[in-house]
């Protein structure tokens, strides 16, 4: 997150800045939008790709190993490498993934005919995520 920023996180903000007096210009806008939401979804289905879960097991196992055969701890290694791997899921499960859905569903609706304010809030859905934080877990409801 801190090497690569989520360039949706502020997206908005750069919508809102973006003239929307003339059709061409809300066009573009609609555009400017449908990238970043294209963009968020591609970035979260990335962060749950099975290479990014094969590479946190190799890189942990070959430090537990290296811990093990290097100073001869095989407790140890077991220890860190089971360890470097559950931290490393977890971060990658925690990550923001609503831009799929997200991307899935206005695909959908664009597909059924466009969107209308009615429809977006009548076909809202409940979703219970967990966070991790610096300081802390917590649960997030969304509906």
């Amino acid at each position: 997150m801190i090497l690569r920023p989520l360039r949706v996180a502020h997206g908005a903000d750069a919508l809102r800045e973006m003239p929307d007096q003339t059709r061409s210009q809300r066009l573009r806008g609609l555009a400017r939008a449908e990238d970043l939401l294209r963009a968020g979804a591609k970035r979260a289905r990335e962060r749950r790709s099975w290479k990014r879960h094969l590479i946190c097991a190799a890189v942990n196992i070959a430090g537990g190993l290296i811990v093990w055969h290097g100073f001869g701890e095989p407790t140890r290694a077991a220890i860190s490498a089971n360890l470097g791997i559950a931290v490393g899921e977890m971060h990658a499960w925690s990550q923001p993934e609503a831009a799929i859905q997200d991307l899935h569903d206005y695909e959908r609706r664009i597909a059924s005919g466009g969107l209308s304010y009615s429809r977006l809030s009548a076909e809202r859905q409940v979703r219970v995520r967990l966070q991790l934080q610096s300081r802390g877990a917590g649960i997030r409801v969304t509906f």
